[in-house]
């Protein structure tokens, strides 16, 4: 831009001088040795215009560049506000997830110490346990200690019975025999009681008979001694 404004203030100037020079040395149609000069100055003239018109290419490029950035900077700058929202809306949901955080965080100490407290009821209750475990263990070793001198008295005690059921088996079996021969001399008693009842019975008929026998002799004797 600088240079554009030095090649604006040369090309009056230049300008300037050829009409002074022109003025001063019109009537001089001769060879005055100033032609290369001139041509020099046209050539620099062409070179300034093209360079004019490759920086206003460039400037205009620039420009359009500029445009572009420009109009990059304002979606970016709105990208930048709505990244400072998002942002800010985060730092807001972060306060509140920090608080939140921190509440979970005194409940989770409450729990830990009620947990604690919990676990500490659980040890004593478990160590409890264990000792009533070890109470029931040597009750139980003591129980089974008697259990087997039961047994084992049991099973002598059932020997016993054994050997006492086969004795008493024996002894039924010989009282069945007694009681058979029992019955059957009960049987052989009854038979000669009866026996010995009739016996009895014809015995009483005959001393009866023997008495009136002797009644009736006795009296024909009375009879006799009373006639004669």
């Amino acid at each position: 831009m600088k240079n554009k404004k030095m090649l604006l203030l040369a090309i009056p100037m230049l300008l300037i001088v050829i009409g002074f020079a022109g003025k001063n040395y019109a009537d001089n149609i001769i060879n005055w040795g100033g032609e290369e000069n001139i041509s020099t100055i046209n050539n620099n003239l062409d070179k300034l215009n093209t360079s004019l018109t490759n920086k206003e290419k460039q400037i205009a490029e620039l420009n359009s560049k500029s445009t572009n950035a420009q109009s990059q900077l304002t979606a970016t700058q709105t990208s930048i506000t709505t990244y400072q929202q998002q942002i800010t809306a985060l730092k807001t949901e972060g306060t509140q997830l920090n608080s939140e955080k921190t509440s979970l965080e005194s409940q989770l100490n409450s729990k830990d110490q009620e947990i604690q407290s919990k676990q500490q009821e659980i040890n004593d209750k478990i160590k409890e346990i264990e000792q009533k475990t070890q109470e029931i263990n040597q009750k139980n070793n003591e129980w089974n200690a008697k259990l087997q001198e039961a047994q084992s008295k049991a099973n002598t005690l059932q020997d016993a019975v054994n050997s006492l059921t086969n004795q008493i088996n024996t002894v039924n079996n010989e009282k069945s025999s007694l009681q058979a021969q029992l019955d059957t001399t009960k049987q052989q008693l009854a038979n000669s009681e009866k026996e010995n009842s009739d016996l009895r019975d014809y015995i009483a008929k005959l001393q009866k008979a023997n008495e009136d026998v002797k009644n009736t002799a006795d009296k024909s004797q009375q009879i006799v001694d009373q006639h004669q």
